[in-house]
């Protein structure tokens, strides 16, 4: 083990835990999304502060859960354009896997004109997280009206993800850590 995670450890644990069926009353599937990205030291910090405003999710004895997503796109990566271009009206297409509870679930999100973010998912029990099966090119069709017929893999996220649900459960705040991104062509730590 890192000194750093022993260090991230060590104030997680110090959370009150709240469980997946009572984090699943704050699925926010229609919110504001904000991210930002900040130095290890200073998420250490923020977290310590945060323990007396937040629960934090735990899963079997887990409270840092490993997350995999696999994002489809069009061949021009147009996805990635619109959103980098913070193009309004934009749409996120991925298959992700939730490791500490063994979920899947296929997930449209979509970025509409007024700044909030509306995700749509089904369950995905077939495990196959690069592979597109055909419920999910009907769901894609039902949720977007796109011509899809050219989506392609095109980019994993394998990372470690802290997730804090405020004690009202009306906000959750999550933290990502030790994120790799892989493509077809290499792997970036």
């Amino acid at each position: 083990m890192t000194i750093q995670k022993a260090k991230i450890e060590k104030i997680i644990n110090a959370f009150q835990p709240i469980s997946l069926v009572d984090i699943d009353k704050v699925k926010l599937m229609d919110r504001v999304d904000q991210k930002f990205t900040i130095e290890l030291t200073l998420a250490l910090k923020i977290l310590q502060e945060a323990q007396q405003y937040y629960s934090i999710l735990e899963i079997g004895k887990y409270r840092l859960s490993p997350y995999i997503s696999h994002y489809f796109d069009f061949p021009d990566l147009q996805f990635f354009q619109d959103h980098h271009s913070k193009k309004a009206n934009r749409y996120k297409i991925r298959h992700r896997h939730y490791v500490s509870s063994n979920l899947s679930f296929f997930e449209i999100k979509f970025k509409n004109n007024k700044g909030r973010t509306i995700k749509s998912r089904i369950e995905d029990t077939s495990k196959s997280t690069a592979v597109m099966q055909q419920n999910h090119f009907e769901f894609i069709q039902e949720k977007t009206g796109l011509d899809i017929t050219d989506l392609i893999p095109t980019l994993n996220i394998f990372y470690q993800r802290i997730t804090l649900v405020n004690h009202d459960l009306t906000e959750r705040v999550t933290i990502d850590f030790d994120l790799k991104f892989e493509d077809q062509n290499k792997s970036i730590d």
